[in-house]
């Protein structure tokens, strides 16, 4: 979906905006396959997301609290959580990247930008000591 150029307007526009699962796996309804079947492979956050949507209705939760109660609580793993985990937002430190022609136009903050990731195809945030 992160290559479907209607993600890219609709994020250009709005990058606070709350992308849910379901919307951004619409985006990807009728677009071409870059290769036949068994030529080649590319990468797909598309194929993530769509896993955790599974999970999250096999399970009957948020995949957010799914991930805590299956993987991060039994690992130990307490300053780890999904993007956009309200409880655990407190924890992230800031994203900065360049902003205005050729970088002149200083930094701008984007860790509140939301380009999908958290959907089950990234968006996992830890700290040096859950990962050491």
């Amino acid at each position: 979906y992160l290559e479907q150029e209607e993600f890219d307007r609709r994020f250009t526009r709005w990058p606070y905006y709350r992308w849910t699962a379901a919307e951004v796996i619409k985006l990807t309804y009728g677009a071409r396959s870059k290769f036949p079947p068994g030529v080649d492979y590319d990468y797909s956050n598309t194929n993530y997301v769509m896993l955790g949507s599974i999970l999250s209705r096999a399970f009957r939760r948020d995949l957010a609290g799914l991930l805590r109660q299956q993987l991060f609580d039994r690992l130990s793993l307490h300053e780890t959580f999904l993007e956009f985990e309200p409880t655990r937002r407190r924890l992230t430190t800031h994203g900065y990247e360049p902003w205005g022609k050729l970088a002149k136009g200083g930094l701008r903050n984007v860790t509140a930008e939301n380009d999908g990731l958290g959907l089950g195809d990234g968006g996992i945030i830890s700290t040096a000591c859950d990962t050491a």
